[in-house]
């Protein structure tokens, strides 16, 4: 990414999967993924809650509004900002855990750490602007 600064790269699921720190596949994520978050042209998707269907993992992070989701999104934005977050529903798989609308009023309703701009930016904006130019 350094060599090539013009290659833009969105991490998708949170990148990998979301594992409790028991679990063997643990992924320490985002310490592991600070090297890549602090380069320019690396982007996060946030919009994966799929990693918390597992109610023996999770508990009470199972379900909507997923707490431990947002506090890792409100690690990662305190570190980068809001300019390099994009929103992503993952849809249909999403379904699996919530609806559209709750994807959706996460980030709207319980991101509350974010400004109206910077939602903004994260449900379209971002996209619109590396995307469309």
């Amino acid at each position: 990414m350094k060599k090539f600064p013009e290659l833009i790269i969105i991490v998708g699921h949170l990148g990998g999967n979301v594992r409790p720190p028991h679990d063997p596949n643990f992924t320490d994520t985002p310490n592991e993924l600070w090297p890549l978050l602090r380069l320019p042209n690396f982007y996060f998707e946030v919009g994966y809650v799929l990693a918390y269907e597992n109610w023996e993992f999770w508990k009470e992070n199972y379900e909507y509004p997923y707490p431990l989701h947002t506090q890792l999104i409100k690690r990662i934005y305190e570190e980068v900002g809001a300019d390099r977050l994009l929103w992503g529903s993952d849809m249909p798989f999403l379904y699996r855990t919530c609806s559209y609308l709750q994807a959706l009023d996460l980030i709207k309703l319980h991101f509350t750490f974010l400004s109206q701009e910077e939602k903004d930016k994260i449900l379209g904006g971002n996209a619109q602007k590396l995307f469309l130019g």
